[in-house]
């Protein structure tokens, strides 16, 4: 894996950008808060998951959209968080 999504659903206010943009990985539940599809969660709210680079263009896509700034996607590699155009 590339890359590693790390996603604090406290934070989450389910305004479905992330779904929008990046189905294959996020719902919006009827509770108004998003899931981050197959992750495993790290306690507290925060959820991570490891994808691949081709899986990276829209989980940024995603997190550039999300209102309250809910999600960081860790390069692996370098251990460098990816910069968002927020």
């Amino acid at each position: 894996m590339d890359f590693k999504i790390i996603f604090d659903q406290k934070k989450c206010i389910g305004s479905g950008v992330c779904e929008s943009l990046c189905p294959q990985f996020w719902h919006v539940t009827p509770e108004l808060k998003s899931e981050l599809k197959g992750a495993a969660s790290k306690g507290d709210g925060v959820f991570e998951l490891d994808i691949e680079e081709k899986d990276l263009s829209c989980n940024k896509l995603a997190a550039d959209g999300c209102p309250p700034g809910c999600m960081q996607i860790l390069d692996l590699k370098t251990g460098q968080f990816v910069k968002l155009d927020k």
